[in-house]
C-alpha cells in the first residue's frame, strides 16, 4: 500500500486521541429559553463554568440538569468563544448530593430492581408510576440515604431516565 493513502488515517488517528484528552466534572446547569437553551457545567457553588458545545450530546445532558456529571472531551474554538466538546460521559451525584445510581431498570419475580453499572443490583419498594414506565431503560436514580426499607428494599427519592 502506498504512504501517502496513509497520511489521512495516520494523522485522523492522532488527532482522536488528543481531542478528547480532557475531562469537566460539575453540575449541569441550564439558561435560556427555548430553542437558544445552552448548557454550562460549574462547580456546584459557583454560576460561571464552561459551556458545552452545541449539538447532539450537549442536547442529552440538558436533561440532567442539577445532576454531578464528568465528561471527558477537550476544549474547542467556535468563532470568539470556547466550549467543550463532549466525547462520553457519566454521571455521578444527584441533586441532593448522593451517589448517582445508574443502571437498567428490570423487573424479577414482580419487583423492580436495578442492576447497576457496577455490578450491584439494587431492589426498589414504592416505585413511582413515572420511573415504573422507564422499565427496560437505562435510568439514574436516587435512594433515601437511610438503610432499606423493612423488605430489604429501597424506595426511590429521584429518577430520570439516562439520555
Amino acid at each position: 500500500m502506498r504512504a501517502h493513502l496513509l497520511m489521512p488515517i495516520c494523522f485522523l488517528t492522532m488527532l482522536s486521541s488528543v481531542a478528547f484528552a480532557d475531562q469537566l466534572q460539575g453540575l449541569v446547569r441550564v439558561t435560556g429559553n427555548a430553542p437558544f437553551k445552552q448548557v454550562t457545567i460549574t462547580k456546584p457553588s459557583e454560576f460561571v463554568g464552561m459551556s458545552l458545545c452545541p449539538g447532539v450530546k450537549a442536547k442529552r445532558i440538558l436533561n440532567l440538569e442539577s445532576l454531578v456529571v464528568k465528561i471527558y472531551g477537550g476544549e474547542k474554538t467556535l468563532g470568539a468563544s470556547k466550549c467543550f466538546e463532549i466525547g462520553s460521559f457519566t454521571v455521578l451525584k444527584t441533586p441532593a448530593g448522593n451517589d448517582a445510581i445508574v443502571g437498567t431498570l428490570l423487573e424479577k419475580d414482580g419487583a423492580l430492581q436495578i442492576l447497576a453499572e457496577d455490578g450491584r443490583t439494587v431492589r426498589l419498594a414504592d416505585v413511582p408510576a413515572g420511573l415504573r414506565n422507564m422499565l427496560g431503560k437505562k435510568v439514574v436514580v436516587d435512594i433515601k440515604p437511610e438503610a432499606a426499607l423493612t423488605s430489604g428494599a429501597f424506595q426511590a427519592v429521584y429518577y430520570a431516565e439516562f439520555p
